[in-house]
């Protein structure tokens, strides 16, 4: 392949992971931001029916996951930012625009990685059939089926 390709290539399949990482990410916080008004835990406590012994538990890995997203999202704000200044300045392709890129996918990845990791938390803390549920909750939120 000729070397004046690769550059441009790399940086559309680049793009290309990335927007897809992002459709991924965004279906799993759909659920979330469509239901703004609601408070965070409120729909766990709704669809799995906890008990007044499991909140405690719950409560704490939701705040724990809420200060990891924030941080991984302000992150991700940044590289943005980053990424529209390379762009700006270079005119297109560029090895700084594809490192943008990258790193924007790796914290989209890191933001879906705690989302899950979120879910998978909480299998010591939920009965069986709760976690059942979580599970199925969580996977039709991703396929786009938890709006």
């Amino acid at each position: 392949m000729n070397a004046r390709y690769r550059t441009p290539l790399f940086v559309l399949a680049v793009l290309a992971a990335s927007a897809v990482t992002c459709v991924v990410t965004g279906r799993l916080a759909r659920c979330v931001c469509e239901r703004t008004p609601e408070p965070p835990g409120e729909r766990l406590r709704r669809e799995l029916a906890l008990s007044p012994e499991q909140q405690p538990a719950v409560d704490a890995l939701e705040r724990e996951h809420a200060a990891r997203a924030a941080g991984l999202s302000a992150r991700i704000g940044e590289v943005n930012r980053e990424l529209a200044a390379a762009i700006r300045e270079t005119g297109g392709a560029s090895p700084r625009v594809a490192a943008a890129v990258l790193k924007n996918h790796e914290l989209q990845a890191a933001l879906q990685q705690a989302a899950l990791d979120r879910v998978f938390g909480l299998k010591d803390v939920l009965t069986p059939a709760q976690y059942g549920k979580l599970l199925d909750l969580t996977a039709n939120a991703i396929e786009g089926g938890g709006r």
